[in-house]
């Protein structure tokens, strides 16, 4: 019988007491963990949209910029090597007596500097 006791009194007991506490742990845990999740999930994808739109708006600036370039050649207001390097001007800073451009800081052209689309 002394074998007995001593195993129960080794166990968990569902007792008022600790009914309670594991009905407030999940009333407190359950929904802090459900929002924290969801917010994490909401700011990614806020943050992959406006990342996009981003993108979407330089690559639709560039293309324009190209365009007004293109009918200023085929006016035959400057020549398609002036539009080039004005091109390359606006996008990657001026050219340097070395060849070498430097790279305009108001324009992020990403980890590897080139600029596509």
């Amino acid at each position: 019988m002394k074998g007995k006791t001593e195993g129960n009194r080794r166990q968990w007991r569902f007792t008022i007491r600790n009914k309670l506490l594991v009905t407030s742990l999940a009333i407190l845990i359950i929904p802090a963990l459900l929002v924290g999740s969801m917010s994490i999930w909401v700011s990614a994808r806020e943050g992959d949209r406006q990342t996009e739109t981003n993108l979407r708006n330089t690559v639709q600036m560039a293309s324009e910029l190209i365009v007004s370039f293109e009918d200023a050649v085929k006016k035959g207001s400057i020549s398609k090597e002036e539009a080039q390097e004005r091109m390359k001007k606006l996008l990657l800073g001026p050219k340097q007596g070395d060849g070498t451009r430097t790279i305009n800081t108001n324009i992020d052209i990403g980890e590897h500097g080139y600029f596509l689309f």
